[in-house]
């Protein structure tokens, strides 16, 4: 666990004919899904930026054949015969060239994994979000049932058919210093309620609330934060005394948060709502770190290949909240966002590159649904809600 390695291939800059070796980080370990023919071009879930060809020339352990990845997101199997590959992390030997026959040897990792075997939204369905305790699908209120919209449409087309709920907080947990997590009540019964129940052949899916870039007092893993050194607890969020900011470029932090992911997936969750995962954007007086753009792209990227090498989407949660290009650089390598407010603070455009492509929940609390239930029902793919902002169940307000 932890932050991909850092490639030894050197990124390459051509120059009128002169090589200038310039050190590279992979974003993350690319993830490739199964099976993989000879000649069939398949998705990477991530690779590095540059150089901008890579040419796999062998695989350790073996991986029965030979890669050609040219450009950033996609990998061919050039080599004959290759009919299927077993999931499994390799350590590849690769050449960078420029096209004149000059190249440089390197090596670094791939994951191949399923793809697919995890949920990849690309429309945004009904949804429900309750926090405020812990989460029961006998309860009306808690499912969010029977509620009209703004566009007219009633139930049953307005059920949720998406549910959000605490992954961590109310599943009675302990954690060792080991951090291994034990849950007397964990929600694995209310997931396959809800896991057994659909509307119009569509089963209904499950997201785990997790704070990513944060960590409680109350929280069952807290004394494993603090036990860290030096210190990667930060200051406090600002109207939330007992929750503080973390250090996520600390390794040790990375493994602690994956395993809050874990246990989301040992409960049978469909899905991360990963909360906090924008901390970079508040700076270093709000965060008490100097946190960077790339170190959170870096961060997210790895929890997300982590999350979905155990079966898991992984949505952001705010990213539009930075102002910046955050959101579009995270759209390769996750599955959709959940955002708040977007009308409110118009930042919406900032998640352009999902519309049509990957799911968008979008939370509204302040505005009139007619303020910004016509601009989010325009969007292909998104779903606009408008909730009670302490998140109890109900009041919720779809768009349609």
């Amino acid at each position: 666990m932890g932050f991909a390695a850092k490639s030894t291939l050197p990124s390459v800059a051509w120059i009128h004919g002169f090589v200038l070796a310039i050190p590279v980080i992979s974003n993350a370990t690319p993830s490739v899904r199964l099976p993989v023919t000879n000649g069939e071009t398949v998705n990477v879930m991530s690779a590095t930026n540059s150089p901008t060809n890579w040419v796999l020339t062998g695989c350790s352990p073996s991986c029965s054949g030979y890669f050609a990845i040219s450009g950033l997101g996609v990998i061919t199997v050039t080599a004959s015969g290759v009919t299927n590959i077993v999931a499994g992390t390799y350590t590849v030997t690769m050449t960078a060239s420029n096209g004149n026959g000059t190249s440089l040897p390197g090596t670094d990792t791939i994951t191949i994994q399923p793809f697919g075997s995890w949920w990849q939204p690309v429309i945004a369905g009904e949804f429900q979000w309750e926090l405020d305790h812990l989460f029961n699908p006998s309860s009306a209120s808690d499912m969010g049932l029977n509620q009209t919209a703004f566009n007219g449409a009633i139930a049953p087309a307005t059920n949720p058919v998406v549910y959000d709920f605490d992954g961590t907080a109310y599943s009675g947990c302990t954690v060792s210093p080991t951090d291994v997590w034990t849950c007397t009540t964990p929600q694995t019964a209310t997931n396959a309620t809800l896991h057994g129940m659909s509307y119009l052949g569509t089963s209904f899916k499950t997201i785990c609330y997790i704070e990513v870039g944060a960590v409680d007092t109350f929280s069952p893993d807290y004394a494993n934060f603090t036990a860290i050194t030096p210190t990667v607890i930060g200051k406090a969020l600002a109207g939330y005394p007992q929750e503080f900011y973390i250090n996520f470029v600390n390794a040790t932090v990375v493994s602690l948060i994956e395993a809050r992911i874990q246990v989301c997936a040992s409960q049978n969750f469909d899905a991360i709502e990963p909360d906090i995962d924008e901390s970079y954007g508040y700076g270093q007086a709000a965060t008490g770190f100097p946190l960077t753009k790339a170190q959170e792209e870096s961060y997210m990227q790895t929890l997300a290949a982590y999350a979905h090498s155990l079966g898991l989407a992984m949505l952001g949660k705010d990213m539009d909240d930075t102002g910046d290009s955050y959101a579009a650089d995270m759209e390769p390598y996750i599955d959709g966002q959940l955002t708040e407010q977007c009308n409110q603070y118009s930042t919406c455009n900032l998640l352009s590159s999902y519309t049509a492509n990957k799911a968008v929940w979008n939370v509204e609390y302040s505005l009139a649904t007619s303020a910004f239930c016509p601009f989010d029902n325009n969007q292909h793919g998104w779903m606009g809600t408008k909730f009670g902002v302490n998140l109890t169940g109900l009041p919720r307000t779809p768009c349609q």
